[in-house]
């Protein structure tokens, strides 16, 4: 039987000669794979593989297409192969954040339409769970507030070694990333586990918590990432009106609820909530909110967010917006919340 690309049996190594035909010269791979081996967090390594011609004839390849954004092939295409000659290419491999193996391939092909492909290979930290995979905070500012995560062998195994380095302010280089003094990390360890414990300190400003834990596993780098917010005086959670999939027939997806808490127990009013589509619903759709604690002072606001489709409306599409909340506690205005969502396209 002759092997083909579409039959799931043949290896990927089997068809590197027969795609190339032999009357234009048969290719070969050196490495038959490229196995990048055990990798930590943001790491780039490099391998090169050398394709071979032992036909009369170049062979010309049109497009280099790996099966993820995280390799990159030099040279670009196109490039030729020579007749009896070789080309090596160097390619390079993000680890990025996953835990596990990354198992993706290279496809190559031709001119004359024909396509060849190579697998590539990486562990990344992938006998390790991470649990939660980020923390999430949503802080009050002048008060502590302190996450966990959880790292543990998939299956059981000898203890390991788990280092923390401290905390950055954004994603970046070992090199070029700040310490952020605003959030401090540590490591427990208690009762067989090992846990990265993480704190938003006092002194965090209002506004956005971004940030990563940056650790060693085994001596590779681990990364955590940290996301969330400081509020000072009027606490937002959840953070927005997140409808995700809205279904008409479905009355519990037409409603989503955020709560606005006084962070110093002070009692406001809502005064006018106002807002503003930067993804407009479809036409028969309205989005209305209302405060479910009624008009009067209080230290806690539950802010519903219902969405109304005329009779007889399929609506299909994403929608998004900004929601600005006036308010008369004296040291906070305004608030501001956002919405966002999509239609499920079933007809009613």
């Amino acid at each position: 039987m002759i092997p083909s690309p579409r039959n799931p049996i043949v290896s990927a190594a089997l068809l590197l000669p027969w795609l190339a035909g032999a009357a234009s010269g048969q290719i070969s791979a050196t490495p038959k794979v490229l196995d990048f081996g055990e990798h930590g967090h943001l790491e780039e390594p490099e391998l090169v593989v050398v394709l071979e011609n032992d036909g009369a004839k170049p062979i010309r390849i049109r497009e280099i297409k790996p099966s993820c954004s995280c390799i990159d092939v030099k040279p670009r295409p196109p490039v030729e192969l020579p007749a009896s000659g070789s080309l090596t290419l160097t390619v390079k491999m993000s680890s990025g954040r996953p835990m596990g193996l990354l198992d993706k391939n290279i496809v190559f092909s031709t001119e004359d339409n024909r396509e060849f492909r190579i697998p590539v290979r990486m562990r990344v930290h992938a006998d390790f769970i991470m649990e939660p995979w980020d923390l999430r905070f949503e802080a009050s500012f002048g008060q502590v507030e302190t996450r966990a995560v959880e790292v543990k062998r998939r299956a059981s195994g000898p203890d390991f070694k788990l280092e923390v380095d401290g905390v950055v302010e954004a994603m970046a280089s070992r090199g070029s990333a700040r310490p952020n003094p605003h959030i401090a990390a540590r490591l427990v360890e208690s009762e067989g586990t090992k846990k990265i414990e993480v704190t938003v300190l006092p002194t965090h400003p209002e506004g956005l918590v971004r940030g990563n834990v940056e650790a060693r596993l085994e001596g590779k780098r681990l990364i955590v990432p940290l996301a969330g917010e400081v509020f000072r005086w009027i606490k937002i959670s959840p953070r927005e009106h997140n409808f995700s999939r809205v279904a008409v027939a479905e009355p519990a997806t037409l409603d989503k609820e955020i709560t606005l808490r006084s962070t110093d127990g002070r009692p406001f009013r809502v005064l006018e909530m106002k807002p503003t589509h930067h993804r407009a619903l479809p036409d028969g759709v309205v989005m209305e909110f209302r405060d479910d604690s009624g008009s009067g002072p209080a230290a806690e606001h539950r802010i519903r967010a219902h969405i109304q489709v005329k009779e007889g409306v399929s609506p299909a599409g994403s929608f998004s917006g900004k929601l600005s909340i006036r308010t008369d506690h004296p040291e906070k205005p305004e608030v501001n919340s956002s919405f966002f969502g999509f239609f499920d396209e079933r007809k009613r």
